[in-house]
């Protein structure tokens, strides 16, 4: 469907900050040449036992001049990378589920609990004894970790009049799915995530994890027009291209 999809997934920010705080949110992705991932709930509706929470990168295939909606909701900064490539580091757009669904949702969350149960069982088993199973457990770990990658891509479709998540036309990277950098080794393979630490105080505490990618990967940046002389610095000696926000994203209310 031509103009309603585009092959190049955005990663918008400035959600809740300034434009100067936002830009250098930009800066600090290109620099450093990873993207944070942040935890998400699935299903924020369900009971908190029932409750999904995956550790993500989201984007949206919404083509620019059809964004205005989206950038009012997380911000006028954005960076577009290749789709192919992001679905070669395990970019899928996200399953959502309606409310009708609820039932069938929480059946399977609460399978991957019990699952999730066994396997630990089966690892601390194996780990202290040294002892093979067999058929105690029926279901490989293979099985068990495809089934937690799959829901991690799942989301609830909202009713709201304000928010319905399916408009966002949501892509993720989730951890789970990324090929990991152990301990201290650094991220040296694009598409590979790592642990390194922690961000945030007290309660607001969380696990900080990041995925390497390659400059290349970058389509363009967009930015409002009192920064593209700083964008245009930012991608000197890149392919990647630089869009004025204001030119690219539709504000007609037609």
């Amino acid at each position: 469907m031509p103009g309603f999809i585009s092959n190049t997934l955005t990663h918008w920010t400035g959600r809740d900050k300034t434009d100067e705080v936002a830009f250098d949110i930009i800066k600090k992705i290109i620099s450093t040449k990873k993207m944070l991932l942040t935890f998400c709930p699935n299903y924020p509706r369900l009971p908190e036992n029932l409750q999904l929470k995956t550790m993500m990168i989201c984007f949206t295939d919404i083509p620019l001049n059809l964004s205005r909606e989206q950038c009012e909701r997380f911000g006028k900064f954005g960076i577009g990378f290749s789709k192919e490539v992001m679905m070669g580091y395990g970019a899928n757009p996200v399953l959502y589920t309606t409310r009708e669904m609820n039932e069938k949702v929480e059946t399977f969350i609460s399978l991957i609990g019990r699952l999730q149960s066994e396997e630990v069982d089966r690892e601390w088993k194996d780990a202290t004894l040294n002892y093979d199973f067999g058929d105690r457990y029926q279901f490989t770990s293979e099985q068990f970790y495809s089934l937690v990658e799959l829901a991690g891509f799942m989301q609830n479709y909202q009713y709201s009049e304000r928010s319905v998540d399916y408009y966002q036309r949501e892509w993720r990277i989730n951890y789970a799915t990324l090929p990991i950098a152990i301990g201290e080794q650094p991220q040296i393979i694009p598409g590979q995530g790592a642990i390194y630490g922690s961000i945030g105080e007290g309660n607001r505490k969380k696990i900080a994890c990041s995925m390497l990618y390659d400059l290349n990967d970058i389509d363009y940046i967009i930015v409002p027009r009192n920064f593209y002389q700083q964008a245009l610095e930012l991608v000197n000696g890149l392919r990647a291209d630089v869009k004025i926000y204001e030119d690219e994203v539709n504000h007609n209310d037609e």
